[in-house]
Parts: structure tokens; sequence; C-alpha cells
């Protein structure tokens, strides 16, 4: 009899393991910490998307510099009568660029015109390309006032 019940209890030990529970808790668990490292994703590749859009409008206002003195692009009107903090910026998709690595058409203002760069290469300046920056060029002089 003894030996019945040693051999009871060796065959519910080979049965053991997770229980629907336990599995259940596990699957909790990990669901809250991707919760809780999902905003730092979120946030990190933010940053990094941000970070490429001023490295690129950067280059572009760079190439822009880079283009007025070596002579291969107009410089922009110069005023002398609105400083340029009092300038606005022109209005988000309202451009018409017909050539890229020019200036646009449209708006083009006595204080200011504005010049595609285009970044992606594929000859066209457009708002919905993402590497396709424009730079808003003016100038400003200054007059002595005695």
């Amino acid at each position: 009899m003894s030996q019945h019940s040693q051999q009871q209890l060796s065959t519910q030990s080979s049965q053991s393991g997770f229980t629907i529970i336990e599995s259940l808790l596990a699957l909790m668990v990990v669901a809250a910490l991707l919760v809780a490292i999902s905003p730092v994703l979120v946030l990190a590749t933010a940053n990094r998307v941000q970070a490429k859009r001023v490295e690129l409008a950067t280059n572009a206002a760079k190439a822009y510099i880079d283009g007025v003195r070596s002579g291969t692009i107009v410089p922009p009107p110069l005023n002398v009568t609105t400083p340029l903090t009092n300038i606005d910026a022109p209005s988000a998709g309202r451009f018409s660029c017909p050539t890229a690595n020019n200036y646009c058409t449209f708006p083009r203002t006595s204080f200011y015109q504005v010049l595609c760069v285009d970044g992606n290469g594929d000859g066209k300046c457009t708002p919905e390309q993402f590497k396709d920056m424009i730079v808003q060029a003016s100038g400003y002089q200054r007059t002595n006032v005695t």
C-alpha cells in the first residue's frame, strides 16, 4: 500500500506546469511593460525625425547662402523700411515653384522672395516632399538717421 501512494505522488509531480492564471498574469506583466516603454520609443522616434528635418533645413540654408556668395543665386531684394523681425512667414503649402533650386513665382513680395531647394533630386519642388525645402530670403539695410 505504501508503494501505491508513492507512485501516485510521482504522477502528480510529473503533470505540474503553468496554470491559466499564471499565464494570464505573465501576459499582464508583459503588457504593462510594453505600455510603460512605448512612450519612450515614440518620443525617441519623434526626436529623430525632427532632428533630421532640422538638418535638412540647415543644409538648404547653407546651400542658399553659398549660392548667393558665389553669384549663382541672385541676392534677395533689400528693403529699408521694414526690419526682418516684422516680416511674416509665407503661408504653408501655398507656393508656386516651377523650377527647382530657383526662386518661386508665388509668393513674391517687395520684402522677400522664396527659394525652392530640391532636396530629393527629382527636379521638382512640392510641399508634399519631405526633403524639399523653401528658404525665405530677405535683406534689410538700415538707413542712418542723423
